[in-house]
């Protein structure tokens, strides 16, 4: 929404907009907690926020306090006032309202935004390098380079399995006595198609699924309570502002014929959930 890349295409300020319809958001996930408890009992409830990997460029200091406030803006700004209670990143707020911002917090806000919500469910896609400067306003951070050698996806974006599990820790500690649950992970692709054999051999997408189920098992061997993973997604979909053109499925949609066809990252997944990962 920050950078209109998203419906309704419109540019605003860090914390104009978006933190405004973030709140509301985050209002509205609180009462629908309290209706949830009150009218499905034993209901559970839980989130469906973007969670990304973030490190410091290097150990420059100011880097690594840019990588700090990055985590404050990116991570801890939304899940904070779910699960920790207390509203907002006290630092990530003090910054935001020495700068004149006003979110519209109003008193009980925060009792209402932390309420009643069971797992800290997210969506993983990206492992981010964090550096100092002024892209996102006072802020004072900007999206890095990642280290060279690390392979990338369509998305430009580096496939980093260790961040995925670097989340799992960091979530763990940070919201201690919550369970999480992966509500979105997987790998685009534009080119997916039915060979001539009659299989769409998405080798790429098999790879990424065996390295990040294998994170998230290496994070349940460590003592990280996870409750479930969904993959992103069953079939090829219309896929916010990339349509048609990303492929994020399981399995191949002929958008001429609506013919589905199983990919061979779908046979790999069905392997993975019938050995329960046994082989990862």
């Amino acid at each position: 929404m920050d950078d209109g890349w998203h419906a309704p295409a419109s540019v605003g300020g860090r914390y104009t907009a978006l933190c405004r319809s973030n709140h509301h958001l985050t209002l509205c996930h609180g009462a629908a907690a309290r209706a949830v408890k009150e009218l499905v009992p034993g209901g559970i409830v839980a989130t469906g926020v973007n969670i990304a990997a973030f490190y410091p460029l290097n150990n420059e200091p100011k880097n690594v306090e840019a990588y700090r406030h990055c985590e404050e803006d990116q991570t801890f700004w939304y899940l904070d006032p779910i699960f920790k209670g207390g509203g907002y990143p006290e630092v990530a707020l003090k910054r935001a309202y020495d700068h004149g911002d006003d979110f519209f917090v109003k008193k009980g806000d925060d009792e209402l935004m932390h309420a009643n919500t069971d797992i800290v469910g997210f969506n993983h896609y990206f492992s981010i390098w964090v550096e100092s400067g002024d892209t996102h306003t006072y802020q004072g951070w900007n999206y890095g380079k990642p280290p060279e050698g690390l392979e990338k996806n369509s998305w430009d974006s580096v496939v980093y399995p260790q961040g995925f599990y670097d989340c799992f820790k960091q979530l763990s500690e940070r919201y201690k006595g919550f369970p999480q649950m992966i509500t979105e992970n997987g790998l685009p692709e534009p080119t997916d198609k039915v060979s001539d054999d009659g299989r769409v051999h998405d080798t790429g997408r098999v790879e990424y699924i065996k390295k990040y189920v294998g994170a998230m098992k290496r994070a349940l061997n460590d003592g990280v309570d996870i409750r479930g993973y969904m993959f992103w997604s069953f079939m090829d979909n219309f896929e916010w502002a990339e349509g048609y053109h990303m492929r994020f499925g399981l399995v191949h949609t002929d958008l001429k014929t609506l013919k589905r066809t199983i990919k061979d990252s779908g046979y790999c997944y069905q392997e993975i959930i019938a050995s329960k990962g046994a082989h990862l």
